[in-house]
């Protein structure tokens, strides 16, 4: 674990109660204090400081040594594991190994075989930890190594519509995941990424009836997560606060107690169920992002 020094008191905090505005660092208790109205936040540049040595999922500290990152997330071994046992479908790994081979086999006869193997090696690499940015690059330069290799191109459409899935271009990555969806195996289902990219772009584009529809069929697809419910409560949210009809916010309210029975605890949840309730609260609807800017600590309505 890591600790920073408080610019305003002095005393040393852990790095993930740290706030940075406008390149100063303040702990919790001072940031609380100086901003105490959070209209003094407004066209400031506020970022959370997030602790590299701490997992931010299950919180387990690895000491002095840095985690690997799921987008700008430090995420531990395990925690990783069984995230990838959701996002990481299976036909994605088989398909990278019939790859692999076939590049082996043509490495026996041309060297830009080989260049586009150790292209694949690190696109698969920069996958595991989160960098999904360079992942979708070297596949790409695999791609242009060997051109006439087909399934080069699905893998490279499909690290791409996950980099922009992962950066809230919604749109452009459904519409890559569409275009690509033909060249995998049919027995593959690619619902979980094509429905999240769905949910995502109706989001973005204030189309609130098709994001409780994707949202909808996710919950169908699993109903174990809380995530699941979580979202159909966002689109409930959102419908509320556009329509003003009551009925959605006694639907909001539903989904969320299922959501919060389910996992009430971990800090991505705690999160998510604090902006859908400030969105019934405040009757505004804003991104992720815009509620951590302005509630870098959690909103209460206290």
């Amino acid at each position: 674990m890591r600790y920073k020094k408080c610019e305003i008191c002095g005393k040393k905090s852990e790095q993930n109660d740290t706030v940075i505005v406008e390149d100063t660092l303040y702990c919790n208790g001072c940031f609380e204090k100086v901003f105490e109205e959070k209209e003094l936040l407004n066209d400031k540049k506020v970022i959370r400081e997030i602790d590299p040595t701490v997992c931010y999922n299950c919180k387990n500290d690895n000491g002095s040594e840095e985690l690997s990152k799921l987008s700008v997330y430090p995420i531990c071994p395990e925690c990783k594991k069984a995230i990838d046992k959701r996002v990481l479908p299976d036909w994605v790994k088989l398909f990278i190994a019939g790859t692999v081979a076939v590049i082996i086999f043509g490495f026996l006869w041309n060297l830009r075989f080989f260049k586009a193997y150790e292209h694949i090696h690190a696109a698969n690499t920069n996958y595991v930890i989160g960098n999904y940015e360079n992942a979708s690059r070297f596949m790409s330069l695999a791609v242009d190594e060997v051109p006439e290799v087909d399934d080069i191109k699905v893998m490279a459409g499909f690290f791409k519509g996950i980099d922009l899935l992962a950066k809230d271009s919604c749109t452009e990555a459904l519409l890559l995941f569409e275009k690509y969806k033909q060249a995998i195996p049919t027995k593959v289902n690619l619902n979980w990424f094509i429905i999240q990219a769905r949910a995502g772009s109706c989001f973005n584009n204030k189309d609130y009836k098709g994001f409780l529809y994707a949202c909808n069929e996710y919950l169908a697809i699993d109903s174990t997560q809380a995530q699941s419910w979580a979202g159909v409560a966002s689109a409930y949210s959102c419908l509320y606060v556009d329509t003003k009809n009551e009925d959605y916010k006694i639907q909001t309210i539903a989904f969320l107690t299922k959501a919060k029975s389910l996992d009430s605890i971990s800090t991505v949840m705690k999160e998510y169920l604090n902006l859908i309730e400030y969105r019934i609260y405040s009757k505004q609807i804003i991104t992720r992002e815009e509620f951590k800017k302005q509630f870098p600590t959690g909103w209460s309505k206290i």
